[in-house]
């Protein structure tokens, strides 16, 4: 009978209760010690060792093979019952490491829902495919209200509808392009001027950027009886001037996703700025998630950017 020392347990270490756990389950020290990678002579001195802090005998040794006694049964319960717990932390944290079981909420403009964000959750997915990610597209005004009631954890917005509810962690400026069907004039052009769209007929959202724009907004009597066509978003204007309807000016993010239908998109002088911020909540300490998605995020809006 081992007699425990007098005192607290002061060394009651991670370890010995491992080398016990793999004694009982493989009924050896030599199976313990393939079990845990270890020498035999360390497992049955990790034993001796346990035995002496709890004061108690785990195993008869008196036969052949190692055999729990009464105390080493009732032992390894509580043991099994722990360790079990511990196996499933380490699991879970595991897990968390390569963000399994996390999501990303996020809300943003219908201009990057075509392409950057698709292709940056792609890139972050492909990463970490245990993540979940749920996209809304939304107005800027809505954007930024998601944000601030923490219905999303990001957003990314028209940094003209800021607020001081919201912090902006990125920000990316990038030109508007004239798009223009492939058998139009334009499109063999390098670049066009604004004078230049006077005599155009010009779906609504283009007179949108127009009024938007400083220069822009001070010349937009003289396009406003070129509106032939009323839309709200570069996505509904663009198939109409791929049918020939018109001309527009539009986002880069929205155009690029049209140029593989036959759309040309040429730069514009002076430049119309499409000015996007991406957002977090006040006082808000992104998650790590959040953090790899704003990087992904503005790596592919950054190809966009003037």
């Amino acid at each position: 009978m081992i007699c425990r020392p007098s005192g607290a347990i002061t060394n009651f270490q991670p370890y010995l209760i491992e080398a016990f756990h793999a004694i009982y389950t493989t009924g050896s020290t030599v199976g313990a010690a393939r079990l845990l990678n270890k020498s035999q002579p360390s497992i049955s001195r990790h034993i001796r060792d346990l035995e002496a802090e709890l004061g108690l005998e785990l195993f008869d040794r008196s036969a052949r093979r190692l055999e729990p006694t009464a105390e080493g049964e009732l032992f390894f319960r509580e043991v099994d019952r722990s360790f079990t717990g511990l196996i499933d932390l380490e699991r879970r944290a595991r897990e968390l490491s390569e963000l399994k079981g996390m999501s990303l909420t996020l809300a943003c403009l219908p201009a990057l829902a075509f392409e950057v964000v698709p292709r940056a959750m792609a890139a972050l997915r492909s990463d970490s495919p245990g993540i979940s990610v749920a996209l809304e597209t939304l107005t800027s005004k809505e954007v930024v209200k998601s944000v601030r009631s923490g219905d999303v954890e990001l957003g990314i917005c028209n940094i003209r509808e800021l607020d001081e509810t919201v912090t902006m962690v990125r920000r990316h400026s990038a030109a508007c392009v004239l798009c223009v069907s492939g058998d139009h004039d334009f499109a063999r052009k390098g670049h066009v001027h604004v004078d230049d769209l006077e005599t155009e007929d010009i779906v609504s959202v283009a007179f949108g950027y127009l009024h938007n724009d400083g220069y822009l907004s001070e010349q937009g009597e003289k396009f406003r009886d070129g509106v032939k066509l009323n839309t709200p978003s570069s996505f509904s204007a663009l198939p109409l001037v791929l049918c020939g309807q018109g001309i527009a000016i539009s986002d880069p993010y929205t155009a690029a996703f049209f140029v593989p239908h036959g759309l040309v998109g040429k730069p514009m002088i002076p430049e119309v700025m499409f000015e996007t911020a991406i957002v977090t909540r006040i006082h808000h300490k992104p998650s790590r998630i959040a953090r790899l998605a704003i990087t992904a995020i503005s790596s592919e809006m950054a190809r966009f950017d003037t």
